[in-house]
């Protein structure tokens, strides 16, 4: 394959391409979510020697950026300055110690551990084998993750009790009856895949699944909730650095809750309006929903559609139900 420097491209796209091939490999996780194939069988090291080895390669990947010759065309400066921020961004993360505050209740690695597998392929007997695989090792990226926080634990650096309570109890949920893990066999044998040592294999790795994401959250409860903050808030610095990682600028806070109260005030009046003028708070109004006269009911809810511009209005079985 040709490099940027024989065809005339700027090499800040073949470094790109470079740096995400190998971020993939660093971060099995993410890949899947991307969907760069290769990665689906392994996990993440979220162990701390695992996020020194993940800096170490940002580290080495702005140093090649810094390297490189100055942009000419627009699109190759773009892209030095979008990997130049995604570099920054990601290194903070680890320099500013964010991955030992990774845990919450709707969107951490804890949650990322769980889903990756609604996001895997499922249809082939090779790619359940993927997904065994991870079932059957998932006691390893559990173990790292929880090294991670300990860390943070050890220096006095907690995520809020509300937090740990909310992923304590999705823990317990996952080594319950309704786990997603328990649900697995079922979804195997429903893609048509019933190879005996698949099946075999899966059976026995569920409940190991199950066992560690109780573990999980006995330690949490155990060790980290009782030296957990209070307070919810995690302070004005770190949600100016998260929310720039996650929605890739800066924001000012307090425009922004401005506005979405202003938002949220706007939907509660709009929702205010739709109940007082809905269809069924205002046959209930009228009192038109009459067994004896349901012909004649039926006409006056159409003529009600009717008169605020829906047309064609028809009704089928049991065209009208009530429920209070």
């Amino acid at each position: 394959m040709a490099t940027g420097t024989e065809t005339g491209v700027h090499e800040i796209f073949d470094l790109s391409s470079d740096y995400l091939d190998r971020l993939a490999a660093l971060r099995p996780i993410g890949a899947t979510y991307l969907g760069i194939q290769g990665h689906d069988h392994r996990w993440d090291d979220l162990s701390p020697e695992g996020g020194a080895i993940v800096r170490a390669f940002i580290v080495e990947t702005q140093a090649r950026i810094a390297a490189l010759p100055n942009p000419e065309d627009r699109w190759a400066k773009l892209a030095v300055g979008i990997m130049a921020e995604h570099l920054e961004l990601e290194r903070a993360y680890y320099d500013d110690g964010d991955d030992a505050l990774d845990l919450n209740n709707i969107a951490s690695t804890f949650q990322n551990i769980r889903q990756v597998f609604d996001v895997m392929n499922t249809s082939t007997p090779a790619a359940w084998e993927n997904v065994i695989t991870r079932v059957e090792t998932i006691a390893t990226p559990l173990a790292g993750y929880r090294a991670t926080l300990a860390k943070g634990l050890a220096a006095g650096r907690t995520v809020a009790v509300r937090q740990v309570k909310a992923v304590v109890e999705q823990g317990r949920i996952q080594k319950g009856d309704d786990s997603f893990f328990r649900r697995l066999p079922g979804m195997m044998k429903d893609a048509g895949v019933t190879d005996a040592a698949l099946v075999a294999r899966l059976d026995a790795a569920v409940p190991k699944a199950c066992d560690g994401f109780g573990a999980f959250a006995d330690w949490l409860e155990r060790e980290y909730l009782p030296r957990a903050r209070q307070e919810d808030g995690v302070g004005r610095e770190r949600y100016l650095r998260q929310t720039r990682r996650y929605l890739g600028m800066t924001i000012n806070p307090e425009e922004t809750y401005a506005w979405g109260w202003r938002e949220l005030r706007s939907i509660e009046a709009q929702m205010k309006e739709v109940k007082e003028n809905n269809i069924v708070t205002w046959v209930r109004k009228k009192n038109l929903y009459i067994p004896s006269k349901l012909d004649e009911d039926l006409e006056n809810v159409k003529n009600y559609y009717e008169d605020y511009g829906y047309y064609d209005v028809s009704f089928g079985e049991r065209p009208l139900h009530l429920i209070s």
